[in-house]
């Protein structure tokens, strides 16, 4: 009889301490879910939230090409919509006003895509090959490597003289001073700065257009790469719009880390 006592009271205590195990395991889960419910909940948006992202989004290329046409006619108006509101008409006027004069609309729009493409890939050039200071930048949250800190090449001001000095005395042409097509000189000259002015508009609407390739771009690779992809705190709230216009990976690079 008392080792049968004892063997019950065995596996009531038994009984007992499974028990125990289940009911703090199941408040790990329960506190488990309720922090990261509080987490989500939790989650502080700047601009408004996904609305005032949206709206910054879409409203500041449009402001910027109005204050453009805006100064280009001197006053604050809003005759482009006389002719109706037609895209047409608006495009002419706001986007590329220099192709109501030309015969191809697709000319003016490659030419200014190439000049933006152009500047951005000389001034890599000179970013990458001039001499320079290396020095680390900020501690990064969740890189490992060199203590946290990425390196930059630090020459802009060199990079600045050496862009100036060849728009106004080594901007290569092709000069017939001969009058015959086979005798053509090579010549440095001052670059025609003037076509700026003339074009703005257009270049403005063709950056824009490829800043927003580019950050489609980022946005959807920031998906891609696992670990090796240290996410912002404030781009990862699952809403689209909101991550988009945030950002949601902190300094990417591409080509083996060589520029971001």
């Amino acid at each position: 009889m008392g080792e049968d006592n004892s063997t019950t009271i065995t596996a009531d205590n038994n009984k007992e301490s499974k028990k125990k195990m289940k009911n703090e395991v199941k408040k790990e889960s329960t506190s488990n879910e309720t922090t990261t419910s509080r987490e989500k909940k939790e989650f502080e948006y700047e601009f408004f939230g996904p609305i005032g992202a949206l709206g910054t989004t879409l409203m500041l290329p449009i402001v910027i090409l109005l204050l453009l046409y805006w100064s280009d006619v001197g006053s604050v108006t809003f005759d482009f919509l006389d002719g109706g509101t037609t895209w047409k008409n608006i495009f002419n006027k706001l986007i590329c006003p220099s192709c109501s004069q030309k015969s191809n609309t697709l000319d003016v729009l490659c030419n200014c895509t190439c000049v933006i493409i152009g500047w951005f890939g000389f001034q890599a050039l000179l970013e990458r090959f001039l001499p320079c200071e290396l020095v680390q930048g900020a501690p990064i949250k969740g890189n490992e490597k060199e203590n946290g800190r990425l390196w930059y090449r630090i020459n802009g001001h060199l990079a600045f003289w050496i862009t100036l000095l060849i728009t106004q005395v080594g901007w290569p042409v092709w000069n017939n001073n001969s009058g015959t097509s086979q005798q053509q000189l090579l010549q440095l000259t001052s670059a025609p700065i003037e076509l700026l002015y003339d074009y703005y508009a257009e270049l403005s609407f063709v950056t824009i257009v490829l800043c927003f390739m580019m950050s489609i771009y980022l946005y959807i690779s920031s998906f891609f790469g696992g670990k090796n992809k240290i996410l912002a705190d404030g781009g990862i709230s699952g809403n689209v719009v909101y991550d988009f216009f945030i950002g949601r990976e902190l300094n990417p690079r591409i080509w083996n880390n060589t520029f971001d």
